[in-house]
């Protein structure tokens, strides 16, 4: 074999090499960078999200003995200031509980705008569970606005509270399903966020 025949297979495995490796070193920078920044935009949307769950749930879980016990105790706080007995307080005490189921409605509403960006880059399954976690606290808010309006609020039924403590318990797994699907659409499973 000679000298020549040797060399041109060489030359052209070279060429070949020197044109196709940095090709495909750049085409794999790219793919890379894109991941990255996919990574980068769905970890910052679910960040968001999680907070603005946390919020719905606040939202949800408002202590209604608390806030109640404060209206009515402002009623009698008016009613032991205030000389004339020919006051209706009552009244007083019901706008205010209806201004609380109000306050809630509109807190519940502002809170869960802030999911709408989600839809765009979650998987269908996650979207899903989110949908249903966002109902069960909805619940939870129009249950409490149903039992203040009822004023049983001093003495809820049995049946009332299981049903609000087995939505919260509901709510509270599917917070850790959302996390888990979350971990699984990052592909960061129990791991930290990479750095970079």
């Amino acid at each position: 074999m000679a000298l020549p025949e040797l060399i041109a297979p060489a030359l052209v495995s070279a060429a070949v090499t020197a044109v196709l490796a940095p090709l495909l070193f750049f085409l794999l920078k790219k793919r890379d960078e894109r991941k990255r920044r996919q990574f980068d935009l769905r970890y910052a949307e679910y960040k968001k999200c999680l907070q603005v769950l946390e919020e719905i749930a606040v939202v949800a879980r408002v202590d209604l003995k608390r806030s109640c016990t404060g209206i009515v105790e402002s009623a009698l706080k008016d009613v032991l200031a205030d000389p004339d007995p020919s006051r209706d307080y009552s009244v007083r005490v019901e706008q205010r509980l209806a201004a609380l189921g109000t306050q809630l409605r509109e807190s519940f509403g502002r809170v869960t705008s802030g999911l709408h960006g989600l839809g765009l880059i979650c998987s269908d399954e996650l979207q899903r569970l989110i949908s249903e976690f966002v109902n069960l606290q909805r619940e939870l808010v129009e249950e409490s606005i149903s039992v203040i309006a009822d004023a049983s609020i001093s003495n809820p039924s049995p049946s009332v509270t299981g049903a609000l403590n087995e939505r919260a318990r509901r709510a509270d797994a599917l917070f850790g399903l959302i996390l888990e699907q979350m971990r699984s659409e990052l592909d960061v499973r129990g791991a930290a966020r990479p750095e970079g």
